[in-house]
């Protein structure tokens, strides 16, 4: 009895997985189920956006199924005994998250134009458990929970500054000087927005091991062309100035460990 009681507590899993309610950082849709109910065989049951992808009975604790990425996915196992275990994860379907300033508006007749925005503000938290290393990410529309389950996979974060607008072109003139037109200025582009700001929460773990971040500006408009008088004498009117840059944006760290 003692050496069943051994080799059930090295033999079966002491966590499920994946965990909960994560999204899956990996480059590829197999992921590893594992459960530690206890039996020798289990009915498991994967459903994909509410679709059965599996559903056999196994004799192990663990089962590869293959799923589309950026699908959520939900699966049951129970064992002989009728104890359940059931769980909802995703594998995403890129390893990124963008909250980057809009580009700029031209200027238009009636219109005086806009700027690139400014990019956004993100926190995020790496702490690391028996599952692997956990980034929890806090956005404008929420929270989101991913795992890292590829070695060497990095995460890119960024909050860019938007481009501005580039400046509508001067129209050109006619031939001649005596119609009283004159080629137009170009038109100035638009400014830049400013790089956003990501604070970024951890303990011991170097986080650019994980992430890769960029709080870059935005650019500035170039200047729209000024228009041309084509005749014996050719002439140009003035180019519009181009936008100025955003400034950069900032990443925190704050060394911290736990959730």
């Amino acid at each position: 009895m003692i050496w069943l009681w051994l080799w059930l507590a090295v033999t079966q899993p002491t966590f499920n997985y994946p965990p909960d309610g994560v999204i899956l950082l990996q480059d590829h849709g197999t992921v590893k189920l594992r459960w530690n109910l206890r039996g020798s065989s289990y009915r498991l049951e994967v459903w994909e956006d509410s679709r059965s992808v599996f559903s056999q009975t196994v004799l192990s604790q663990e089962q590869p199924v293959t799923l589309h990425r950026g699908q959520p996915v939900r699966w049951q196992v129970t064992n002989a005994q009728g104890a359940r275990f059931s769980s909802e994860f995703s594998v995403a379907e890129t390893a990124e998250f963008h909250l980057d300033g809009k580009p700029g508006l031209p200027i238009q007749k009636n219109y005086r134009g806009l700027g690139g925005t400014g990019g956004g503000s993100l926190r995020c938290r790496l702490s690391r458990d028996e599952a692997g290393m956990h980034l929890i990410l806090w956005h404008p529309g929420g929270r989101n929970h991913y795992l890292f389950a590829q070695p060497g996979l990095r995460f890119k974060l960024t909050a860019r500054g938007g481009e501005g607008a580039r400046g509508r072109d001067g129209q050109d003139a006619k031939d001649y000087v005596a119609d009283g037109e004159e080629p137009e200025p170009g038109v100035d582009g638009t400014d830049g927005g400013n790089g956003g700001r990501i604070l970024i929460s951890t303990g011991s773990s170097p986080w650019r091991d994980f992430l890769e971040v960029d709080v870059s500006s935005g650019k500035g408009g170039r200047g729209g062309r000024g228009g041309l008088r084509v005749g014996s004498r050719d002439e140009r009117a003035p180019d519009g100035h181009h936008g100025r840059d955003g400034f950069p944006g900032r990443v925190e760290t704050l060394i911290k460990d736990g959730w």
